[in-house]
């Protein structure tokens, strides 16, 4: 793993500098944090406890990688560590929801129907154990309902036709 240094800024206000590496990783996987962590602390000539690596991404279709790298001039806290590696998925797991976010909301339309079909089920099969009274009861209903439905519809038909003329 061959590691260059593309871009380098301090940032005086938290106290870190901010280096962008090229990471060259020919015949081997995409570099763990750990490792990541070991070659820059050998690179920069720092101590490990002070390098925050905030994210990896491999290149696409190249044995490449390239990485951001934080290195804050005290050591870093496991705590807060821990919560910038939290912060890290939230935003990465944004990122994702983005560009799947509209086949997310067809899954969970698809879930809620079949619930609903579910439900319907599980009604038509009460009504078929309470009997014959019960299904012409329903029946009617049903039609009472459909009744209403025309006259909705009629009505609407009406006001539109208003509208118009």
């Amino acid at each position: 793993m061959e590691v260059k240094i593309k871009d380098q800024r301090r940032n005086p206000f938290l106290k870190r500098l901010e280096v962008d590496l090229e990471i060259n990783h020919e015949g081997e996987a995409t570099p763990t944090r750990e490792a990541l962590t070991k070659e820059v602390a050998k690179l920069m000539n720092v101590e490990e406890a002070r390098i925050e690596i905030r994210r990896i991404m491999s290149v696409k279709g190249a044995a490449r990688s390239v990485a951001r790298v934080y290195i804050h001039d005290e050591p870093i806290v496991k705590e807060e560590k821990e919560k910038a590696e939290e912060t890290e998925k939230k935003e990465e797991k944004v990122e994702k929801e983005g560009a799947e976010g509209e086949g997310e909301k067809e899954k969970q339309a698809e879930g809620e129907e079949g619930k609903e079909k579910v439900e319907e089920a599980e009604k038509v099969s009460e009504s078929e154990k309470e009997g014959e009274s019960t299904k012409e009861a329903g029946e009617s209903e049903k039609a009472a309902g459909v009744e209403k439905t025309e006259e909705k519809k009629e009505a609407s038909e009406a006001k539109e036709s208003e509208e118009k003329g």
